[in-house]
């Protein structure tokens, strides 16, 4: 008699079913897999952090720009020649040039990559689309083994690692750096500055 009240299948059984049929070779060749694809989601996610941290940053260093202007900290660069400028004004200019280089890194840093080691693949975008139509894409499909499918998606998780990972997270960790230093000669010149008339 069939069971009527069993539960459906949620994607983590049904991921978890191959592995727990297969036997041998098979169980190796999908664990395997099933790693490529959690590295790959990892790396997905490290990305979306690199992201939301320079983009936070670059905000900052915005609100900082904004706070040097509404106290008039240019007019002195604009007034007077280098040699005549005070201390607060000194600071202001380098503080503001180091939070303007934040915000530039930050827009680097969210700046979408758009390489790829493969002109033709099933994972990233662009080579997907370089298929043209989708009936070269599914021939192509259909004739791939799964060592082959594999070996594209390891080659994606090398792009994701190479060219948008790392240089997403320097590029993010020379923008916070910007931002440190830029906030506190900003913060600096704020306090030194004399009040406004």
């Amino acid at each position: 008699m069939p069971q009527t009240d069993q539960l459906p299948d949620t994607p983590t059984s049904v991921a978890a079913q191959p592995l727990a049929n297969a036997t041998g070779s098979d169980m190796i060749e999908i664990a395997k897999q099933q790693f490529l694809w959690h590295t790959h989601q990892t790396l997905v996610e490290h990305t979306r952090f690199a992201d939301t941290k320079a983009a936070f940053a670059g905000a900052v260093a915005s609100i900082l720009i904004r706070a040097l202007y509404e106290a008039r900290a240019y007019l002195p660069m604009s007034q007077l020649s280098p040699y005549q400028w005070p201390f607060s004004t000194w600071l202001a200019a380098l503080g503001g040039l180091l939070l303007f280089a934040s915000v530039a890194l930050a827009i680097w840093t969210v700046l979408p990559r758009l390489h790829s080691s493969q002109s033709k693949g099933f994972i990233y975008w662009e080579s997907i689309a370089n298929y043209g139509h989708v009936e070269p894409l599914q021939t192509s499909f259909q004739g791939q083994s799964v060592q082959t499918l594999s070996d594209h998606l390891l080659h994606n998780i090398f792009d994701l690692s190479t060219k948008v990972c790392t240089p997403k997270f320097r590029t993010a960790y020379y923008c916070i750096l910007a931002l440190c230093a830029g906030g506190l000669l900003a913060l600096a010149a704020l306090v030194l500055s004399p009040p406004l008339r």
